[in-house]
């Protein structure tokens, strides 16, 4: 997919130096955060699309390896939390379990918070949960969503 020409963004390094802007090391970064978890190519490549047009829409042209790194785990954290923390063991460079602990419970906090301040979705819609195949609870995902579910509808299998 071609891509219009953007302003050139440098990388401002925690070392002081600087290096151009790599759409590809994000790319690369989330798909081994997101390896084996339910997260479609598509929605790495929008996750990392989002990244780049915040970035851009900054009007730095230099940006702190920092900010690229925490926006990068904020829209992770959103997409999947298990995702999430992989990145930012690897991100913060966690030095013992007590740092990777924190971070988990932390997750916990955020995730109780939310829970007790939103409807959950998964008490709403009857969902298949012994479905063996990914592809085929992805499609019934989808199928319940385009079409809703009616009263006394019968179970998707």
């Amino acid at each position: 997919m071609e891509r219009p020409q953007r302003i050139a963004m440098l990388v401002l390094k925690h070392d002081g130096r600087r290096e151009p802007f790599n759409r590809e090391k994000i790319r690369t970064g989330t798909l081994l955060a997101c390896t084996k978890r339910p997260v479609s190519v598509e929605q790495i490549e929008s996750l990392v699309t989002g990244v780049e047009r915040e970035l851009e829409t900054s009007g730095r042209v230099e940006i702190p390896s920092e900010s690229i790194g925490q926006l990068i785990m904020q829209k992770l954290r959103e997409l999947d939390r298990v995702a999430y923390v992989r990145f930012a063991s690897v991100y913060r460079n966690f030095q013992d379990i007590d740092s990777f602990s924190h971070e988990v419970e932390s997750l916990r906090s955020a995730s109780e918070y939310e829970s007790s301040a939103t409807v959950q979705v998964d008490a709403q819609i009857p969902l298949p949960i012994n479905s063996t195949d990914g592809e085929d609870r992805q499609r019934n995902i989808e199928h319940v969503v385009r079409n809703g579910v009616r009263r006394g509808a019968r179970r998707l299998r």
